[in-house]
């Protein structure tokens, strides 16, 4: 996918950099897209589980959600609701 343009508030700036700095600390070297994109899929994963919790098993709404879910995400008939990371 192609480049997004967005703005994020001053405080969620300030949070990326720490995030960044905590992972550095950790020996790791995300970017900021990488803590963006992360938390975006997070955010989806999380909205996926909440839909699941009020939505019937074929709706149309879940299906489309499911093809957009993680490739490390693994579902089932029986068990909708995933877990994070």
């Amino acid at each position: 996918m192609g480049r997004l343009s967005y703005e994020i508030t001053d405080d969620n700036r300030r949070r990326l950099e720490i995030l960044r700095a905590f992972s550095v600390i950790n020996r790791q070297s995300p970017t900021l897209q990488d803590l963006v994109n992360e938390s975006i899929e997070e955010f989806f994963i999380d909205a996926y589980n909440r839909y699941c919790e009020q939505c019937s098993p074929n709706d149309f709404l879940k299906a489309a959600m499911e093809e957009m879910l993680p490739e490390y995400i693994h579902t089932t008939a029986d068990t909708p609701l995933i877990a994070l990371k």
